[in-house]
């Protein structure tokens, strides 16, 4: 008789089901039965409920389908060890294929094990609880089902055929092994196969499933992400290992176990042991340390010297390898003393988002796709090639977000995970939303200043997102976002933009300035402006508004704003320690690809008419140029300014916003008269020492100045007072010398007015004999009066004695003001 014939008399004749059914038959392993062929076919994820037809959702099937093999793990190939009822009947001792019985739980909600129902051709896959229920009641109808188990547990238990890790798996859920009939084991010879075959039923679910909602690419967005956490849970799993907080980086868990054995040779007396252990302990100590210099430390010095000198401390033992608390959290402790880390992350979380909470949500159906519009304008199509190459360029040190999946896996695996990621991407840009799980950030508090006193205004919030989203992002930014920003952009804007720099914006604000005031004595009034959390206080309505005025397509424009809108963050502040979730109302994360490129489309029309405003993402110049003894209107302009920003939602931060004077012109006759009054009352033989004299003292004062600004400096609120009050101090003093002062000898002579000059020699030298001193003024003077005007500056090259002296002079002010020390 053949199978087919069989099977065909099983299936009709209800006797003999009967009676194969009552036998208690061991069959050998059947490979298939545990594979069982097609079971990462396509599926329908979306059902649309016809009340017409009286349809109602009975429940919702979310287990997935034999997620122990086709999905992820190990499993073994060559040529495996049969053993038949083996007496030993521990699970760990095998690895293979297993022909067993065990009991399912009867109280579970998703079984884990699949069965193979009715064997033959016409064979189902099911995930039961009890035997005799699903053969039973899979024939009738689902009105006439019963959903009550009734059956003993031999009437429950399943005999199947399955590999071993989903019967750890099945035994960690609740399931009872009973007996091991027969075993293939393969432990001694297998290879990795991770991912791939979840990775084949992905790619195959998503090109086959019909879409119709919105809610196919959220699905498919957090199962990929589960896929992979479940795969590298499996193949890499959380390790805790202790160390000590003074324990340096180096030691590896050998070096420690041959301290132990030294120690304990040491403690036993057995000096030949303990020589030989130490010998070895210092080899391997210095083959510790030089490995990990290798690995971790030397290619630091020729890209960041700080971090290789940060290495070097702790590898010299003169900085802590590991700190138990973050620098955050010992500085925020002991001003809102919380009772654990966990109360701490919850404090900095809703200090964040308190500014947000004046800004209201933006609608569901903000940017609703007409349905004539969806065919005229495609969404973004990606294919497996390009998300392949970005997947294989990621970084393996980009730390990855709250999903847990680090970049090193993505690019180990992207020749697997590209298809599927494609079509997850192309599914997002098509529906224009994002799955949940890209919308979620964790925030990293970057200390912008130490000590860290205050939350919003000394520390930083820095958003760790998917990877999986920043590669989405990269395509919108680089495919619609940047071509549609660039070629509206304000020319003025040098952050962000290609090609552009802080070094561009300086170079362009310098040659400004220096063109403003060339030779006129012109001075020029910069305004420093600093934005208030310029990128959590941005409105989403004013975004959106300003979004749809870029050539943008229409479901790119709404996949933006579903990226930006219905986000939620939550407060990292260690490896395990988080806040809880909380929504974010409003603002653009930082640390995303696709926030500067919004936050440029919110400031890229802030202008005032006739003023020059220099740009680099949030931080804001302006600048006005006043002529000599003009009018300045620059207050005016920033009120105007302030009025467009506070229009568009942005605050400044007051205590931030500078004001800076710059001017090329002498700011006063003091440096001028001071020197050319001292060469006319001093003696000619001290004359030249005392002009020196006075510079050393300018110079000398400006240097005191700069570590007293310097000292004062940490004392903000009250450090410029200081400054303004000790600079008024020796100004007072010479106002006031200023009436005591006698009048220049030489200038005295010039109005013909001798005898008092005379009077004015006798004061200065205490001596009646200065009648020569006033005949070789009286002399100069005469010689100035007739000499000629025209000749006199060729007189000046002409003579040895003038011409060595002009040089000089004029050598010693060229390098004083290419110095920049009289800009400001």
């Amino acid at each position: 008789m053949w199978q087919c014939q069989w099977e065909k008399m099983k299936k009709q004749r209800q006797d003999i089901k009967d009676f194969v059914q009552s036998l208690s038959l061991t069959t050998p392993i059947n490979p298939q039965d545990a594979f069982f062929g097609g079971r990462t076919g396509a599926t329908t994820l979306y059902h649309r409920v016809d009340p017409t037809q009286r349809e109602q959702i009975r429940y919702v099937d979310g287990t997935s389908e034999y997620p122990w093999v086709n999905k992820y793990g190990e499993y073994p190939v060559g040529h495996p060890t049969i053993y038949l009822e083996p007496e030993n009947q521990d699970l760990n001792a095998y690895y293979g294929l297993m022909k067993i019985d065990i009991l399912p739980p009867i109280h579970r909600f998703n079984p884990v094990l699949p069965y193979r129902q009715n064997f033959g051709p016409s064979s189902k896959l099911t995930f039961p609880l009890c035997r005799s229920c699903v053969e039973e009641e899979s024939i009738k109808p689902i009105e006439d089902r019963n959903y009550i188990c009734i059956h003993s547990d031999e009437e429950r238990m399943l005999r199947g055929t399955w590999c071993t890790p989903e019967m750890h798996k099945a035994i960690a859920m609740g399931y009872r092994l009973i007996k091991i009939h027969e075993r293939q084991h393969g432990r001694d010879g297998y290879e990795w196969r991770c991912l791939k075959k979840g990775c084949d039923g992905m790619a195959s679910m998503r090109r086959n499933s019909p879409v119709r909602t919105h809610r196919a690419s959220k699905i498919h967005g957090g199962e990929s992400s589960e896929i992979i956490k479940t795969g590298l849970d499996h193949i890499l799993p959380i390790q805790s290992r202790r160390v000590h907080s003074t324990e340096p980086p180096w030691i590896a868990s050998t070096l420690k176990d041959l301290i132990q054995a030294r120690q304990r040779a040491l403690s036993r007396g057995d000096n030949q042991q303990f020589r030989g252990l130490r010998n070895r302990v210092n080899r391997e100590r210095k083959a510790c340390r030089a490995k990990h210099f290798q690995a971790k430390v030397e290619h630091l010095k020729e890209c960041r010297p700080s971090a290789w000198w940060d290495e070097i401390k702790k590898l010299s033992g003169s900085s802590p390898a590991f700190t138990e608390r973050s620098y955050v959290t010992k500085s925020l402790q002991h001003l809102y003393e919380p009772s654990d880390d966990i109360s701490l992350a919850n404090t900095i979380n809703k200090a964040f988002l308190l500014p947000m909470q004046c800004f209201s949500p933006l609608p569901a159906d903000f940017f609703i796709i007409p349905s004539d519009s969806a065919t005229q304008q495609p969404a973004l199509v990606e294919s497996n090639e390009s998300v392949y190459n970005k997947l294989t360029k990621l970084n393996r040190s980009k730390a990855h977000g709250p999903d847990g999946i680090p970049g090193s896996v993505l690019k180990e695996n992207s020749d697997l995970l590209a298809a599927p990621i494609g079509d997850i991407l192309n599914l997002s840009y098509r529906e224009g939303r994002l799955p949940h799980s890209w919308k979620e950030g964790d925030v990293v508090s970057v200390p912008k200043q130490r000590p860290v006193q205050h939350i919003n205004k000394h520390l930083r919030p820095i958003s760790l997102t998917p990877i999986l989203s920043k590669i989405a992002e990269e395509y919108v930014v680089y495919t619609y976002v940047k071509p549609a920003v660039l070629s509206k952009i304000d020319p003025q804007q040098f952050g962000t933009v290609p090609k552009s720099s802080t070094t561009h914006a300086l170079i362009s604000i310098i040659h400004s300035w220096a063109k403003s005031t060339d030779g006129n004595g012109s001075t020029t009034r910069v305004v420093l402006f600093d934005f208030r959390k310029a990128f959590n206080l941005i409105d989403h309505h004013v975004l959106a508004r300003k979004l749809s005025s870029y050539d943008i397509p229409r479901p790119i424009l709404r996949w933006i704003m579903d990226f930006s809108t219905n986000r939620k963050q939550r407060i990292k502040l260690s490896r395990d320690c988080f806040s809880e979730w909380e929504a974010v109302p409003a603002g653009v994360p930082q640390g995303t690809k696709l926030g500067p490129w919004l936050f440029l489309i919110m400031i890229n029309n802030l202008s005032v008419a006739d003023t020059i405003i220099w740009k680099y993402v949030d931080d804001t110049t302006l600048v006005e140029s006043v002529l000599k003894n003009g009018p300045s209107y620059l207050q005016l302009r920033v009120n105007e300014l302030v009025k467009q920003s506070e229009v568009d939602g942005f605050q400044f931060n007051e205590s931030k916003c500078k004001e800076l004077r710059i001017s090329f012109s002498r700011s006063g006759g003091v440096s001028i008269t001071a020197p050319v009054y001292i060469s006319e009352i001093a003696p000619w033989c001290i004359r030249g020492r005392l002009v020196t004299v006075y510079s050393l003292f300018l110079a000398g004062a400006e240097l005191v100045a700069a570590i007293i600004d310097g000292i004062s400096s940490p004392y903000k609120k009250t450090g410029w007072r200081f400054m303004f009050g000790l600079a008024a101090v020796p100004s007072a003093i010479m106002f006031l010398g200023c009436l005591w002062l006698p009048e220049s000898p030489s200038w005295l002579v010039s109005r013909g007015t001798c005898e008092d000059a005379r009077k004015v020699l006798v004061r200065l030298r205490g001596t009646t004999d200065v009648n020569e001193e006033l005949q070789a003024i009286q002399t100069v003077c005469k010689e100035e009066e007739s000499f000629d005007k025209k000749s006199r500056f060729y007189e000046m090259l002409t003579t040895s004695s003038t011409r060595e002296a002009l040089l000089v002079g004029c050598m010693l002010i060229t390098m004083q003001e290419l110095s920049g020390i009289n800009i400001v």
